[in-house]
């Protein structure tokens, strides 16, 4: 279980839409679906090659309190970065906490 004291990390948390436009393109969007405090981890993670060379993605484990609608969650943004959700489960005593796995986006 997480203590209060520890969600001092703030963190916006974002939904995706896809919109069709002209010419059967689509956008995607990344509507904010609320700015909360969080307890945030960060992961170890695998080192990967790149063009020669390694590369690290971050990884983070974040838990804010759950509310409805933060489910929709698909990206985060902490300390000027973006996120990609992964994985997404319901903790607590009666679910009042939501934990997410996230990974550096590479947008």
């Amino acid at each position: 279980m997480t203590a209060l004291g520890k969600m001092r990390e703030s963190l916006v948390l974002m939904g995706e839409e896809r919109v069709p436009l002209s010419g059967g393109r689509q956008v995607r969007l990344t509507p904010i679906i609320a700015m909360v405090y969080a307890a945030v981890e960060t992961e170890a993670a695998p080192i990967a090659v790149a063009d020669g060379r390694p590369v690290a993605a971050r990884h983070i484990r974040a838990t804010v309190h759950n509310m409805p609608g933060y489910a929709a969650t698909r990206y985060l943004e902490w300390r000027a970065r973006r996120y990609r959700v992964t994985a997404s489960r319901e903790t607590g005593s009666n679910r009042q906490f939501l934990e997410l796995a996230a990974t550096e986006a590479p947008d």
